[in-house]
């Protein structure tokens, strides 16, 4: 008797054991960081981690190449850097803007490259990405603004506004426009790749502070 009782003594601990595992696991997950999961919701919410940039982007991937294949060389892409457009948008810095203005100005910029791509579309019919992209520019938009504390401060183009944008950089030389086309493509790449690592900066400091 007094074998067996041990013997059921001895079963009853492995299992209160094996049973208890998981309440001891917690403490090992706090280690790494991320007791609940909410450090990672926090880290997929973070605009800067968001795909739409990428997206956006993608229309740019080929860029150089297809510019200089088109006019054969006799153009080089790095002239762009000096094909000023008064009306294309500057990004927001890390340095001088808080987040706020940061994402304001993200924004408004936005709208005026969604507007100015139909210029691009306009040239270049056949190119569906240019669709997708001024598409996503408007997702990219409407995330900014979920960030942002006052959203009603940033507006969309009125048509007027947008109409006159366009007439402005609008030639009747084919070569203008297509460099025209190039140029805000060119642009938008530069806006977007510096306002996202602007804003990943704000977001790793303001997520320092709250550690």
């Amino acid at each position: 008797m007094p074998s067996t009782l041990n013997r059921y003594l001895l079963l009853a601990a492995l299992l209160q054991g094996i049973l208890g595992a998981p309440a001891d696991v917690a403490p090992t997950e706090n280690l790494a960081g991320d007791p609940s999961g909410e450090e990672g919701e926090l880290t997929s919410d973070l605009l800067s981690a968001s795909g739409i940039w990428e997206r956006i982007l993608s229309l740019t991937d080929n860029h150089p190449k297809e510019f200089e294949a088109e006019f054969q060389n006799q153009v080089k892409y790095h002239m762009l850097e000096d094909y000023n457009i008064s009306s294309l948008p500057e990004s927001c810095s890390y340095y001088n803007l808080s987040k706020e203005a940061c994402l304001q100005k993200l924004a408004r910029g936005l709208f005026i490259y969604k507007a100015l791509l139909k210029h691009v579309e306009k040239e270049y019919p056949s190119n569906s990405k240019i669709l997708d992209a001024r598409l996503n520019c408007g997702r990219l938009i409407a995330l900014i603004k979920e960030n942002m504390k006052h959203p009603e401060r940033v507006t969309e183009l009125t048509s007027t506004k947008e109409e006159q944008l366009l007439k402005e950089i609008n030639s009747p030389y084919t070569f203008q426009r297509r460099m025209t086309a190039h140029s805000i493509l060119f642009e938008l790449r530069n806006f977007l790749l510096k306002g996202k690592r602007a804003i990943k900066k704000k977001e790793k400091a303001k997520g320092s502070m709250e550690h």
